[in-house]
């Protein structure tokens, strides 16, 4: 799972957001933190009314849009060391 959200990078730092891509969210903060961590990945796991903006704000980085995910996807992530991003 790692190997798939990272793109092939599996020793990279990877953030992952589970959940729905509205603006709400205020995913775009996380251009921050690529932009501090170069290295790092971020998968957007997900799909919202915001995907078309994000995908435009984020085409330069690290960022792989994975889109709705079923199966053992929602539990295994915590096993294999991926850092979840949480905004309230």
């Amino acid at each position: 799972m790692r190997n798939y959200l990272s793109q092939g990078n599996p020793s990279a730092p990877l953030l992952i957001y589970v959940g729905r891509l509205g603006v709400e969210k205020k995913l775009k903060s996380l251009k921050r933190v690529l932009e501090a961590v170069p290295e790092a990945r971020l998968a957007l796991v997900g799909k919202g009314p915001a995907e078309a903006e994000l995908r435009k704000l984020f085409r330069d980085d690290n960022v792989f849009f994975a889109g709705e995910m079923t199966g053992e996807f929602p539990s295994s992530p915590t096993g294999q060391g991926i850092s979840y991003a949480l905004y309230k």
